[in-house]
């Protein structure tokens, strides 16, 4: 089975939990692309915004922490919710 794509996080007091995936490693840092943010309980999805920037290596595991494999299985159920909710919504304001 093929490695996960490695997922940091990011906890903070205003914006919550934000995830990050992790697209290209250079040499002193990571470019990745937010993918979520968790706040009071509501994911709100990022990824489709495109939103790219680079966390130095020096920060992990001072500010980041990667993710571990149950957690990124956690995360990809939220997600997967978070979209069947947003395409139900889209049915029900859009469907004939």
């Amino acid at each position: 089975m093929a490695e996960p794509t490695p997922i940091l996080k990011l906890i903070t007091e205003t914006e919550g939990v934000v995830y990050f995936k992790i697209l290209d490693e250079e040499t002193t840092a990571f470019k990745v692309i937010q993918i979520c943010h968790i706040k009071n309980g509501v994911t709100h999805l990022k990824y489709r915004h495109k939103i790219y920037s680079n966390i130095h290596k020096s920060e992990i595991d001072q500010n980041y922490i990667f993710v571990d494999h149950p957690e990124i299985e956690q995360l990809k159920q939220n997600l997967q919710e978070v979209a069947l909710s947003d395409v139900k919504l889209l049915i029900d304001v859009f469907g004939d």
